[in-house]
């Protein structure tokens, strides 16, 4: 995923949808790859008589987390955008510099020429920025999770997950 988000600052005016879909393919993959066995994991590592609590609880770390990253890469794109915008339209009426520094759909609707020319390489610009942010937060994620912390109880690294419930009921009735 950290590749693939860094890829998208390779993106640009000119670069074919092929690349954009290789980009947009390798990130979904990463975020498969990632996303399923971490969910088993914490799972499993759940005791069987709190599995509801604990499903609950990392059902709301996932949403809580997905709707914080929208919202913090959404505030760091439009910031980005907002002002490279007033930047390129210095020049421009305040009534065109200000609505063509709201979105990219706003900018091309003002039909002010210099801010339709602004506007394409603000908001690439923006993106790419935001992709870099994105590619760094899954980089120090990538990170923590090769380089475990020693456990404070036993001073080792975590203990390895438990064996999920259905094996654990399995065997339970094979003994």
């Amino acid at each position: 995923m950290t590749a693939a988000f860094a890829c998208v600052a390779g993106l640009g005016v000119h670069t074919g949808p092929g690349w954009f879909v290789a980009d947009a393919f390798a990130l979904q993959l990463g975020f498969a790859l990632v996303l399923a066995p971490a969910t088993t994991l914490a799972s499993a590592s759940v005791p069987i008589e709190r599995a509801g609590a604990g499903s609950a609880l990392l059902n709301t770390l996932r949403q809580l987390g997905s709707a914080l990253g929208v919202a913090v890469l959404g505030s760091i794109l439009w910031s980005r955008y907002a002002g490279m915008m007033h930047d390129r339209l210095s020049g421009a009426p305040a009534g065109v510099r200000r609505t063509a520094s709201e979105s990219l759909a706003s900018a091309l609707a003002t039909g002010d020429p210099a801010a339709v020319k602004a506007a394409g390489p603000a908001f690439l610009s923006a993106m790419h920025t935001t992709a870099l942010v994105a590619a760094g937060v899954c980089g120090i994620a990538l990170l923590v999770t090769l380089f475990p912390r020693p456990s404070r109880r036993s001073g080792t690294t975590a203990a390895p997950p438990r064996t999920p419930a259905r094996e654990r009921t399995h065997a339970d009735h094979r003994s």
